[in-house]
């Protein structure tokens, strides 16, 4: 996956920055041999760096992460006003999938 990810950084990166030659020297044809070579070139560079074990472990542990501290908003932050709603709910004498139903026919 890092792979897959980390190329769209790299390819906005190059074309702010001159295409595949970054500036430092002339682009070749489009159609050129030499212009396939490089393209081709460029992708298995970007493949080998970004499969490598530390890139991978470095993505894996910011997804893992993020994913981490998404869960905790919301488990923390999300779902205790609604928890807090059900159980009102309930003392009501109504579940939430009737209550929700309710309001939606009073929408019709």
């Amino acid at each position: 996956m890092p792979v897959y990810i980390l190329h769209l950084v790299v390819r906005q990166w190059m074309k702010k920055h001159g295409g595949i030659s970054l500036g430092i020297f002339p682009m070749p044809a489009g159609g050129s041999l030499l212009y396939y070579m490089m393209v081709f070139g460029f992708a298995s560079l970007c493949v080998v760096i970004f499969s490598a074990k530390p890139v991978s472990k470095g993505y894996d542990f910011v997804m893992d992460t993020t994913y981490a501290i998404f869960m905790w908003v919301i488990n923390h932050v999300l779902l205790p006003p609604f928890a807090v709603l059900e159980k009102g709910l309930k003392a009501w004498g109504v579940g939430t999938v009737n209550w929700i139903g309710r309001q939606q026919g009073e929408k019709n």
